[in-house]
Order: structure tokens, then sequence, then C-alpha cells
């Protein structure tokens, strides 16, 4: 690579690189990681962090520098701001001003003009092998060394790759970690700017080549404007007269930047496309490149490529992938109430499906059921149930048909689903799953005693127990209060002779347990009296 031609920084550019980091640059840098996003090791999210940043700023800001004047820190809001600098105008992704459309537009017109002009040419849309996994550090540093990033830069960089270590899942359960020797880990904020910095070398080697006369792209315009390849991170499209030069200079261009870059084109995975040609040439080319061959219109970067974009249903493809995937994102966004009506929708959906595909009738007769286990009385669910899970659950099942009546509020079905099996997020709760780890941090915040755990809170509380013997008495009601939420459950699951039927009996426990876990909650989270 020593006769290559590089864009370069300036020594202005690498002192913007290099000096201390700042106070605002560190919160800068939190503010941009999401706050829903999975907390580290310590259990703290950067929401949390955001919420006491007057708290813990200097700590941080001291500890970050501390870092920075070791070489042990980069920052990706830094090299961003330089990289357009040094990196082509073939490459769209990840930098200022350049997006995704981009390629994507260039794409189809460069395909629009060979149609007009009836240019005998060829598009070949290459796939990298594991592309972030195999990126070869020397090659990096060199490329920066080209691109002039200084040393001290450099080092910053050899360290946050040297110094990673990642571990992998067996059977669910994480390995002892290890060392990366090669490759960028993706997710890294700084791992997607690295990558330009390879894939430059590819543009290069490729510029290089039309310099020499090796390969020629295609012609666009009334001008001298030439379009050979467009990149956007690990996604590369060559494109070049139909020639079978330029096909293996293409083969050599790519062989020579997987030697140096350990980057290797799949080429089972690559495909070329080709307009203008005949048969036997397409063939040849497609075999000269151990590769696939394709027809247009094709896809690139998700959106089809050579096709009249003006008609509606060229669209519906790209409209159906969104919808597709809005409903995941709307469907994860759902309360808990939403998700139990989508559950049912889903249910219901499923049923059809498999009464329209149950197959052809073959007789005359009306279709029944049978079951083995009690043929003579047929199949009921109710014996299903019992046979699963035993008598000892009947009293259960009665329960949930009392919880999921449809007359109650869905919020008030899902919690009182959770209050039966132990799912509420109690203090008892919390502190066994780590989360509350001081002893005073579990107690009741209603009568500040004991231990808030469900039966206390719902029914051992004193203050709690003078609740329920006010609602008995407003409803003319004597009756000795259990010591257990599921005791009390079960009998309010049965319902008071002449007094009160059993639905709006179980309604009543439903509309109270409710009441003190929402009272409940105001007095912690909204320091309610």
């Amino acid at each position: 690579m020593g006769r290559l031609q590089f864009k370069q920084l300036n020594e202005e550019d690498n002192g913007w690189l290099e000096r201390e980091v700042s106070a605002e640059e560190v919160k800068q840098a939190v503010w941009d990681c999401g706050g829903d996003k999975s907390p580290g090791p310590d259990g703290f999210s950067f929401h949390i962090i955001k919420s006491i940043w007057n708290v813990i700023e200097k700590d941080i800001v001291d500890f970050v520098q501390e870092f920075s004047r070791n070489g042990k820190l980069v920052l990706a809001n830094r090299i961003k701001k330089v990289l357009p600098k040094v990196i082509s105008g073939t490459q769209s992704a990840f930098l200022g001003g350049r997006q995704i459309t981009d390629g994507i537009l260039i794409l189809n017109e460069v395909v629009e003009e060979i149609r007009r002009k009836n240019i005998s040419s060829f598009i070949f849309k290459a796939d990298f092998e594991k592309a972030y996994d195999s990126v070869n550090w020397a090659f990096l540093d060199e490329m920066m060394r080209r691109l002039s990033f200084g040393e001290k830069w450099r080092l910053w960089i050899k360290e946050c790759l040297q110094t990673a270590s990642v571990s992998v899942l067996v059977n669910g359960s994480p390995t002892e970690e290890f060392k990366m020797e090669k490759g960028l880990r993706q997710g890294d904020p700084i791992a997607s700017f690295l990558f330009l910095i390879v894939a430059e070398g590819l543009n290069v080697l490729i510029e290089s080549a039309i310099n020499k006369e090796l390969f020629q792209g295609i012609p666009v315009g009334s001008g001298d404007l030439n379009i050979s390849h467009l990149q956007f991170a690990n996604d590369t499209a060559v494109m070049g007269k139909a020639e079978l030069g330029n096909i293996k200079a293409v083969k050599g261009i790519l062989r020579w930047f997987e030697l140096i870059s350990s980057l290797k084109i799949n080429f089972n995975k690559s495909v070329l496309y080709s307009y203008h040609v005949s048969n036997e040439w397409r063939r040849m080319a497609a075999a000269n490149l151990n590769c696939k061959s394709g027809v247009f219109p094709f896809t690139y970067l998700g959106m089809p490529i050579g096709d009249s974009m003006c008609r509606r249903k060229r669209w519906i493809p790209v409209i159906d992938n969104f919808n597709k995937k809005l409903v995941v994102w709307k469907a994860k966004s759902l309360l808990i109430g939403g998700r139990v009506t989508l559950l049912r929708e889903k249910n219901e959906e499923q049923r059809l499906k498999e009464i329209l595909i149950s197959g052809i009738v073959l007789s005359s007769q009306p279709d029944q059921w049978s079951w083995s286990v009690d043929a003579a009385n047929g199949y009921t669910v109710g014996k299903a149930y019992s046979m699963m899970v035993g008598q000892s659950r009947i009293l259960e099942a009665r329960i949930c048909k009392r919880i999921w009546n449809k007359l109650n509020l869905t919020k008030v079905s899902c919690f009182g689903w959770r209050l039966l099996l132990n799912g509420l997020p109690t203090k008892s709760n919390l502190q066994k799953r780590g989360i509350l780890i001081e002893e005073e941090e579990s107690i009741c915040n209603i009568c500040r005693r004991n231990v808030e755990d469900e039966n206390h809170l719902f029914v051992q509380c004193y203050k709690i127990q003078e609740l329920w013997m006010r609602c008995y008495k407003w409803w003319g009601i004597s009756i000795s209060l259990p010591n257990s939420i599921s005791f009390l459950c079960e009998a309010h699951s049965q319902g008071i002779k002449k007094l009160v039927t059993t639905d709006v009996w179980f309604f009543i426990f439903l509309v109270v347990t409710w009441s003190i876990w929402y009272t409940r909650n105001k007095i912690i989270h909204n320091s309610h009296q």
C-alpha cells in the first residue's frame, strides 16, 4: 500500500482529537446512550445515571479524564467529526450529512443511465464474510497511520481493542473470559467508525486501479463522471462496463483487500447482475467470480433497484416490511392489559387458521370429537384439566375464572392474576431478586413495622385489617379475617348465601386488594400520605 494515495488529517484535527476530555463531552456521551438499555454488572442503567447526574458527575468526569491521560479512552463523538475529511464520498454510512438513501438513489440513477444509453455493464453486489469479526488490527492501525491520525490517538485505539475480553454462552451459561486478537465488537459506539477506516482501504484500491486504467466504471451524465463503486459499511456494490478485464480486476482487488485486511468476500452469497450482455458472457463472468448470477430488479440495502418506483405496487413490499416491524414494536410497548388482549386476538387467529387448513371432508356424516380417556361421555376441557393438574387445583381454576370475568377491568384482572401467583413486586420479592439489599428497605411503608410480603401487605398489616373490617361492616357482614391472602381469596370465591352473590363477593376482593396496591405505590413513589 506504500504507493497508494490517501486523504490525510492535518495537525489541527489531530490536536482536537487528542485534547483532554472535558466535562461537557463526558455528559454528552452519557446523554447519547439510551436510558432503556441493559444495565451493567452493578445493575445501574443509563436512566438511573442521568437521574442522579448532579451527585456523581464529578466522580465520573475525574475517572474518564484519568483514563484519557493513560490512553485508554476513545470518544466516538470526536472521531465522527473528523472522518468526513478522510473518508471518500462513496461511503454513505454513519457520518453526518450522509444517509443510507444516498447509495440507493445513486445506484438507481446508474441503472437508469445504462438502460437509457444501452450500456453493456455489470453490478457486483459483494457480501463480506463476518465483516466486523474479521478486521485485522494491524491493518486498521496502518490505515490510521496513512490517514495521518496521531500517535496518541492510535495508542488509544490499540488499548481499547487489546484490553477487551469476551465470553461465549454455552447452554445459557457464560464461559471464562478470554482476550480478542482481531475483530470489532458490534454495538460499541466506536466500532462503526473504525470499520469505515478499514473500508476506506478498499475504496483506495479501486481508485488506484481506475487511475492505472485497470478498471473502468460506468459513465453517468454528459460530463466525465464515472461511478465505479458504492459502500455502506460492509455492503458494497462494484459496477463497470461488461468487459472480461473489468471482471478480473474486481476479483484481483477483492483478493488483495482480503490479504491485507482479513475481510473475505463470500462469493457464494455475492451476486453478479448484468445488462445488455449475452448469456454466454453472463455465465463466464459469474464463473470467473465464482458467484451467482442475478437479474433486475434486485434489492440493495433493503430497497428495490432497477425498477420503476413511480408505480404504487413496487412500494408494497417496503410498506409491508414497515408494517411488520411496527406491529412488533407496538406489541413490545403495550401495557400488560393490552398484551392480554393481543394474546386473545392471536389465539382466535390461530383457531381460524386451523379450521381453514383442517383438510377435505371425506364423509357425509357430521364430524365429532372422540376422546379415548372417556369415550362414552366425550371430551370436556374441565375433564382434561382435572386429569392434568389433579383435583387439588380445581379451586384455583374456579378462582381464575372469577379473576378473568369479562366484567372486570383488564388491569384489575391482570393484578389479581399476579397476586394469585405471588408475582407482584412486593419488597419481599424484590429482596429475593437482589434488587433491595438493606433490611430496612423491605419494611412496609403503611405500618412501618414488618417486612412487606403479600400476606402482610394485603391481610396482616394492622391498618389493612381495619380497612377490611370497615368494608365488611359496610356490607353488614361479620367475618373472621384469615391470616393468609390465599385463604382470603378462597373465602371470597365462594360467596355468602342470601347476602352477596359469588361474583359480587369476589369483585369486592379484587377491588379492595387493587386499591391497597394502588395506594401503596402512591406512598412509595409519590410520597403520598
